[in-house]
């Protein structure tokens, strides 16, 4: 570190030791300086996050390094493991945590250090008092999504994204009192006027207001952003979101691998979307289509 070279390698010991007061905030200055050069480096962000929640015990930016690491590599199944490990610590979120963990061990499938470090971590110091969670973090078969509402999904689904029953509910909620459903469904297909679209990105800020971390939500507000509103920066952000939220989500995967390829050519990247995509759902023809 007093050289000022390296990779976020390097810090695996001070990581795991973390030092006196003074060391530690050496450590964090350095990686704040580093990850100010090179924001999107995995391997800086993932040893960041390693050392916020192994050292600092500040889980909550823990999360938002080991976050932005899995968005910049989803394929690094040591860092799915941490990260799935850091939900069950955080949230007790059984079915988030097992994406996590499946996605670990399909990620480094002949490397069992990498998922067995999440799932030791989340099982140490009686973390996992229910023996059933400890058993399914332990085995290696897929698991599905979280469960979703059954009027939220009739409402938020994207095979009603462009019929005009779903914007015509929007616009009940909204109260635009104005227009009818096709309207709306129009706009959403096509961009239709600005007035319109407007209001459909003003619901949508609301409802993330009041749930921000809904991942149907956040997808969809990104596929909005993405399609209709042709901003891929708000679009990217939104996604991200939506895959930490819910890492199982298909046809998420191949969205949000669909936008790194079309604003970024980071072939290999966009790639691990793909491949986590058909993992997540392989008999789902949207997703093969975007997919191959």
């Amino acid at each position: 570190m007093e050289s000022g070279g390296g990779d976020g390698s390097d810090h695996g010991d001070a990581t795991a030791t973390g030092g006196n007061g003074g060391e530690r905030m050496k450590i964090d200055a350095y990686y704040e300086e580093m990850l100010k050069l090179n924001p999107t480096d995995a391997l800086l962000l993932r040893n960041y996050g390693k050392f916020l929640h192994e050292v600092e015990k500040d889980t909550t930016r823990a999360e938002e390094y080991y976050g932005r690491a899995i968005l910049a590599n989803p394929s690094d199944g040591e860092l799915l493991s941490l990260y799935g490990a850091l939900i069950w610590e955080t949230q007790r979120d059984e079915a988030r945590a097992k994406s996590y963990f499946d996605q670990a061990i399909h990620a480094a499938p002949n490397d069992w250090d990498a998922p067995q470090n999440g799932i030791n971590r989340a099982s140490s110091d009686g973390a996992l008092e229910n023996t059933g969670v400890r058993r399914n973090l332990n085995r290696t078969g897929s698991c599905s999504p979280r469960p979703i509402i059954p009027h939220q999904e009739q409402f938020f689904s994207d095979a009603n994204l462009h019929k005009p029953s779903y914007l015509g509910i929007l616009r009940e909620d909204m109260e635009s009192g104005g227009g009818d459903g096709s309207d709306h469904g129009d706009a959403t297909a096509t961009g239709g006027n600005g007035g319109e679209r407007m209001k459909i990105d003003a619901y949508y800020e609301e409802m993330l207001k009041l749930n921000p971390t809904d991942a149907l939500l956040l997808r969809n507000y990104g596929k909005f952003l993405h399609e209709v509103e042709k901003d891929t920066t708000r679009a990217e952000e939104y996604y991200g979101r939506a895959i930490l939220a819910n890492p199982s989500d298909g046809e998420l995967l191949s969205l949000y691998g669909a936008l790194i390829w079309e604003t970024q050519r980071d072939e290999a990247r966009a790639k691990s979307y793909f491949d986590q995509a058909i993992h997540a759902a392989p008999n789902d023809c949207t997703v093969l289509g975007r997919c191959v």
